[in-house]
């Protein structure tokens, strides 16, 4: 199977190189959007109406969390960051 290339090299490299960085929003700038699509109903029924897409920003920026941290720190536990971004992911609306 071929290495996959490293997601900080293709981060960092984003930065500073014009036409990755294009790329990448090419690819993945609708990912927000699309996983708006998939939570617009619960985030009706629980007051995020209408921030349907930072909704789901927040959840792709965890997302990317978990990859970055899971790639940088030998002692990250990635099952520890999943059970407490849902704790406090549930508890969202409840303001």
């Amino acid at each position: 199977m071929p290495r996959l290339p490293d997601t900080r090299q293709v981060w960092a490299g984003a930065a500073t190189d014009d036409r990755l960085r294009a790329l990448l929003r090419d690819r993945a700038g609708g990912l927000p959007a699309g996983v708006a699509a998939h939570i617009e109903e619960w985030c009706v029924s629980h007051g995020y109406g209408d921030d349907s897409v930072a909704v789901a920003s927040l959840l792709v920026g965890l997302v990317m969390g978990l990859v970055i941290q899971a790639s940088l720190f030998d002692d990250f536990v990635a099952e520890d960051y999943v059970t407490v971004a849902v704790r406090a992911l549930s508890r969202l609306g409840q303001a």
